[in-house]
């Protein structure tokens, strides 16, 4: 006796899961200017590392004698794979089955990989190229139901915000939950001409708004990447990988850990001789900031977020000797480089990102204050500019917070300081004395001493290089009542 058929049945299926929606399907994909799913996966990481989970995750129908007949894979595509050798989780939409329809995946796969995602703290790569929602007429009746106003999961994708990188990039024509997957990171990127972001799309907005539009002037590139709702632009799909890859090089892989210094390829004590005159002495003259950045930053470690929007403020990524830090700054081309409401909004993003993830913040200020006129009222700068000045540079003390900001204080708290530790790092707490002891331990040491007991309870180390064998060897034993 062999379990040689059930495997090759297992190996079957798989083949039927690697065609996806069908030659018809992916010739339409192709015919679109657009890459299958895999293909994209295939493009984004590192060569040979992709694992997929739930590779065999259908539909299937059977006959009476209980042999298939018929099998429809699930249209989300998930597992672990490397860039530039760094673990990360990657999970991407199939057009080619249902339309990438959220509601049509099995078992809730997308919500899988977040939360695989997040308890392996990971960052985690979406490829957007569906829509969702409330789910599709065909899935409401087949069964019976809608699952609004509740969605399964999503506390997990908002909690992510604060642990691991999120990064999420729209490939196609991405509507409902598909587009709340797209703005629910920390940087995401849309394709020129093929990708499209918007609530509802053009049907159902001739149906209940009776305005007829296309879906590039719906939510095209044009639109969102000038509004904030998506950072950076790609000209094609292998660019958008290319700006993922460098976009995840900055950061760390979870808030537990510190940013990568990378093999310093620039001379520190390099120094450009024009810049002593890049600054015109004349404050009315315009100078382009920009390439003052690279003057100044590693040569091509520039890397630009939200060029796109808010165009008065520059942010991006660079490196210092090849530290990565975040760069702050502002185009005198655009209204003399003052802060109108969506540079402020886009300086306080940014900032929140580089507090999340430990990066230090290198401002080249050039700062005139906020725009004024019938324009810049208009423009609501007063809300806007608040909240950017409430909350100011990583380390600095937010202006105005208490009585000038209230909504501040919901703000995104980086899980190593305010989140209850996981088990495994309070016991880690624990043997090296940093964990608060139970009320009973606490009891048993002030009776055994007449001196009151410290309150003042150490936070957890920013990093896991503080759990290495040379630190726990170095750090004195827990104390203890007979030894007080």
């Amino acid at each position: 006796m062999t379990w040689e058929p059930e495997v090759q049945e297992m190996r079957r299926r798989a083949e039927i899961a690697r065609q996806m929606g069908g030659p018809d399907n992916v010739k339409r994909q192709h015919d679109g200017g657009k890459l299958t799913v895999r293909e994209r996966i295939a493009g984004l990481v590192d060569p040979g590392s992709f694992a997929e989970t739930g590779e065999l995750a259908g539909r299937a129908e059977y006959d009476d004698q209980g042999n298939l007949i018929d099998f429809r894979p699930s249209n989300f595509i998930m597992g672990f794979a490397r860039i530039d050798g760094r673990r990360v989780v990657v999970g991407g939409d199939d057009f080619t089955v249902r339309g990438g329809a959220a509601d049509a995946s099995i078992g809730g796969k997308q919500v899988y990989a977040e939360k695989m995602a997040r308890e392996l703290r990971m960052p985690i790569v979406r490829l957007v190229d569906g829509t969702g929602g409330g789910g599709s007429v065909r899935t409401q009746g087949n069964q019976g139901h809608t699952y609004i106003p509740a969605n399964p999961g999503w506390d997990t994708v908002v909690q992510m915000l604060s642990e691991v990188p999120v990064i999420a990039a729209a490939m196609g024509s991405v509507a409902g939950l598909g587009a709340a997957r797209v703005v629910t990171s920390h940087w995401s990127i849309m394709v020129k001409d093929t990708a499209q972001v918007f609530v509802a799309g053009p049907p159902v907005v001739a149906a209940g708004m009776g305005e007829e539009v296309t879906k590039e002037d719906l939510g095209g590139a044009e639109i969102h990447y000038h509004n904030g709702v998506v950072d950076n632009l790609a000209e094609t799909e292998e660019d958008a990988f290319q700006q993922i890859r460098r976009f995840l090089s900055y950061l760390p892989a979870n808030v537990w850990e510190q940013p990568r210094r990378s093999d310093p390829t620039d001379d520190p004590a390099r120094k450009e001789d024009w810049l002593i005159g890049a600054i015109p002495k004349n404050r009315r003259r315009p100078y382009k900031v920009r390439h003052v950045l690279e003057a100044v930053l590693d040569r091509d470690s520039f890397f630009e977020i939200g060029g796109g929007w808010g165009q008065s403020v520059v942010t991006g990524f660079g490196r210092l000797d090849g530290f990565p830090v975040g760069v702050v700054s502002n185009d005198p081309y655009f209204y003399g480089g003052g802060l109108t409401a969506q540079g402020s909004e886009k300086l306080a993003r940014f900032v929140d990102l580089c507090d999340t993830f430990h990066l230090p913040c290198v401002n080249f200020l050039d700062q005139p204050g906020f725009v004024i006129g019938t324009w810049g009222e208009k423009g609501r700068h007063h809300p806007q500019g608040r909240q950017c000045h409430g909350r100011g540079l990583p380390g600095e003390r937010p202006l105005g917070h208490d009585h000038h900001a209230p909504r501040l204080r919901r703000r995104r708290r980086r899980p190593c300081q305010h989140r209850r530790p996981q088990p495994a790092l309070r016991l880690a707490q624990r043997r090296l004395g940093l964990a608060p002891r139970s009320k009973a331990a606490s009891k048993q040491r002030t009776s055994a001493t007449s001196r009151p007991p410290k309150t003042r309870t150490p936070s957890a180390p920013s990093s896991w290089s503080a759990w290495a064998p040379s630190a726990r060897l170095s750090a004195p034993p827990p104390p203890s009542a007979s030894s007080t």
